[in-house]
């Protein structure tokens, strides 16, 4: 999100992380660089001239060791655009779900919770060639989880974070004034400077603010679809796994009403030049009409 461009709004395209090793443990304090890696312009048939630009930020610990490296996609579309062309409106009513509907989402998520509820000792040797993961289900979506996301981020917790001084989360890096916050007001309400209350991320909990850029309800977190990916398979490798590579790609956001499913399904297995076992995994993420909302491959090395 560096640059401005005037009328515009973003969402997230994707994330591709690299993780190395050290793990994150209590007391610890993270250190990030970011830096604009590249872009390009395409046309979308929801926006129009669509920029999407990539960029990477690099998380180090308090040793300096480099713990991961994060290449987000953000999509960058002028507002006008996709209010006149009305892609994102095919996307209907805020979907309905009678009691015994959601009873059979809950129990489905109860099986899945099962298969990680003790600690899973797998090793490579036990993952079958082209093995299918258990179907995890999260959803409906509401106002209320989707708060309740934000809130997860740390740096929505006062104290857990300070800015890097670079300037790009207001109109100057292209936001729209009425999704930006004021800095005077904040100054003496805190609450005005809370991106879900009065900045860019209020249209994630308020379809009015949805509304104005364009989309037709609430709607999901790109950085929470990558978490929620990154839990999948990381809940599936177990103790002797290790998330090593993701590149998930983001094609639609997880609307109000609706309910997320995320398969996997093993596509590989190799040793690595470590001399360690690998699993490649390939995630797709689609909601109930089976429409494909993110999807991508995701490495992970065993121990044993």
């Amino acid at each position: 999100m560096q640059g401005a461009i005037p009328g515009s709004h973003m969402l997230f395209g994707g994330d591709e992380w690299w993780f190395f090793g050290p793990r994150i443990e209590p007391g610890h304090v993270t250190r990030v660089s970011r830096l604009a890696f590249d872009y390009r312009v395409a046309n979308t048939r929801f926006a129009g001239p669509t920029m999407f630009q990539r960029g990477d930020t690099n998380y180090f610990n308090q040793r300096a060791e480099l713990v991961a490296i994060q290449r987000s996609t953000a999509i960058r579309f002028l507002v006008e655009n996709v209010q006149r062309l009305g892609f994102m409106q095919d996307q209907g009513e805020t979907p309905k779900w009678t009691r015994g509907e959601i009873d059979a989402i809950e129990d489905e998520r109860i099986e899945y919770y099962k298969t990680f509820y003790d600690h899973v000792l797998r090793t490579a040797a036990d993952v079958p060639e082209a093995g299918k993961l258990t179907r995890r289900s999260i959803g409906p979506h509401t106002v209320r989880t989707f708060s309740t996301e934000w809130r997860a981020f740390p740096f929505t917790i006062w104290g857990a974070s300070e800015p890097d001084g670079l300037g790009d989360v207001t109109e100057d890096a292209g936001w729209l004034p009425e999704m930006s916050i004021d800095a005077e007001r904040a100054k003496y309400d805190p609450a005005q400077a809370d991106g879900l209350y009065a900045g860019a991320a209020r249209g994630h909990a308020d379809g009015e603010g949805a509304s104005v850029i364009g989309m037709p309800r609430a709607y999901g977190y790109g950085a929470v679809m990558g978490a929620w990916v990154l839990d999948y398979v990381a809940a599936w490798a177990g103790e002797y796994g290790f998330v090593t590579h993701s590149n998930i790609q983001y094609r639609s956001p997880a609307f109000e009403g609706d309910v997320t499913y995320l398969d996997g399904s093993v596509t590989g297995k190799r040793v690595g030049r470590d001399g360690k076992p690998y699993v490649d995994l390939e995630v797709t993420m689609s909601n109930q009409t089976g429409a494909v909302l993110a999807k991508g491959p995701v490495e992970v090395r065993f121990e044993r």
